[in-house]
């Protein structure tokens, strides 16, 4: 009896921290903005969702505050109507995003809204211990200067490989001599705070997902393209890690056995092809910049436009597959220079949804990120949040 009366009690202060949760997802996303909605869209009744949110305003994570929109609506007692929102910087994530010759420290609210980020170059010959002390002397330093805001937790959006379960940093590819870090580990013992872990990819897709323009989308999918390819894809809200966290790694679809050797062994990769450095280097050209000028001239050498129509065929190829094996609401595309849209956009969205398997069934679009650089610093909070959102890390 005493068993069971203990699993009645655990299991209702669970039910009470999901809703808990869910009131201040909806706040956070926008998706309600007063009592009545959020009652119908979590579908709790008008007494339970009042008592929760009492007690949030209580604790000063929401506030109510009068509103300045649909001044245009007429209204019986002549004021604005009140409304509830997120309390500015209550609830906070620090954010760490691993770049491949640099690291990037920034904080967020809950909102999405960064207020805080430095960064800091890796030395060159960088170890473990000098990189570590890189991403300790950030996060030190953004501690201190933001001590009195409360941080859930610490979010890392990294190259890869890693392995995100262990929260673990492999062995990336020319990255200097850093590898096997064992980053939540020495986080959390430094700090003493939960830490997250996953590839800049999936994060940048988990960003999109919770504050960009295609946040209602059940599913999306963001590719990167820089260095290196690879893709982020969220199924009915959630990341699509795979058995061990390599799913996503669609730069290295062999899409030409007979064309060049890629780093992973294999021939004729789609980032062979698509990412903006092998752009550069099948075009002859040595930046984005130079690639855009020799575009715009009225005779566009040979193998300039051997290099432009290679690349769009590769993502022509690779989009299509997207689409056929995900099925996704829309496709980004991350760490493209809007001035390359001509190469990398211009009419990819049709070509893929007159020749994907279901074509005709439905619309896929094809977009550019619409959270664009900030993608992974987002990416790399959203982490945090998101734990916050399933009422995994209660506030």
């Amino acid at each position: 009896m005493a068993e069971d009366k203990k699993n009645k009690v655990k299991n209702l202060q669970f039910l009470m921290d999901a809703n808990r949760a869910s009131v201040i997802t909806e706040l956070a996303l926008k998706n309600a903005q007063s009592r009545i909605e959020l009652s119908n869209r979590l579908g709790l009744s008008r007494m339970a969702i009042s008592g929760i949110v009492n007690d949030l305003i209580g604790e000063n994570y929401i506030k109510e505050v009068l509103s300045d929109e649909n001044m245009d609506i007429p209204r019986k007692t002549g004021r604005n109507p009140v409304i509830l929102k997120i309390s500015d910087r209550s609830i906070n994530a620090i954010g760490i995003y691993i770049r491949r010759y640099e690291v990037h420290c920034v904080i967020s609210d809950i909102k999405g809204e960064i207020f805080y980020h430095k960064h800091k170059t890796l030395p060159k010959n960088a170890d473990n211990e000098v990189f570590l002390a890189v991403i300790y002397s950030l996060m030190d330093e953004a501690i201190e200067k933001n001590k009195e805001y409360y941080i859930s937790g610490i979010g890392i959006a990294s190259i890869g490989p890693l392995d995100i379960y262990g929260k673990r940093l492999f062995y990336p590819p020319n990255f200097y001599q850093i590898g096997n870090v064992f980053l939540g580990e020495e986080l959390e013992n430094r700090y003493h705070m939960p830490v997250f872990l996953d590839n800049d990819m999936n994060a940048s897709a988990l960003a999109e997902h919770y504050y960009g323009i295609y946040k209602k989308c059940k599913s999306i999918a963001y590719i990167g393209f820089c260095s290196g390819v690879g893709a982020g894809i969220i199924v009915k809200d959630r990341i699509l890690h795979g058995s061990v966290g390599f799913a996503g790694e669609v730069g290295h679809i062999s899409i030409n056995p007979n064309g060049p050797k890629c780093s992973c062994g294999q021939k004729g990769c789609v980032e062979l092809y698509t990412s903006i450095s092998n752009l550069l280097l099948n075009t002859g050209t040595y930046s984005v910049k130079e690639l855009i000028e020799v575009m715009q001239k009225p005779l566009v050498p040979l193998y300039v436009k051997q290099g432009i129509e290679e690349c769009r065929t590769a993502v022509r190829t690779l989009l299509i597959t997207m689409a056929n094996m995900y099925d996704p609401n829309v496709i980004m595309l991350g760490e493209v220079p809007e001035e390359l849209g001509s190469v990398y956009l211009e009419d990819m969205e049709r070509y893929m949804n007159e020749n994907m398997f279901h074509h005709g069934f439905q619309k896929i679009e094809v977009k550019f990120s619409s959270l664009r650089e900030k993608a992974p610093y987002l990416g790399a909070v959203s982490l945090v949040f998101q734990k916050v959102f399933s009422g995994e890390l209660p506030v």
